[in-house]
């Protein structure tokens, strides 16, 4: 099989940067958490096996780690995914 990848700089590929932080989701309350964060830079929460995963704008990174780490939840694994254009998500 054939992938067609497309002539142009890789830095161009990519609309978007997103960063995810994962933390336990013992005791949180996924709506009431995601509408206190939303003022921090959080996009969108969601449930992945027994954790929380926070995801946002790449510019909003900081903000919502200091958040976080500052309500004391632990982060268990954080990072950074790119969107490309042609609708396909690259974690790094």
């Amino acid at each position: 099989m054939v992938t067609w990848v497309p002539q142009v700089p890789f830095e161009f590929m990519f609309d978007q940067v997103w960063f995810f932080f994962k933390i336990k989701s013992e005791g949180q309350d996924a709506e009431e958490l995601e509408l206190e964060l939303i003022d921090f830079g959080a996009e969108e929460i969601g449930l992945d096996e027994d954790a929380l995963v926070i995801t946002g704008t790449f510019e909003s990174f900081g903000q919502l780690q200091s958040k976080l780490e500052g309500d004391g939840m632990e982060i268990l694994e954080s990072g950074l995914e790119t969107h490309s254009q042609y609708h396909q998500r690259v974690r790094c």
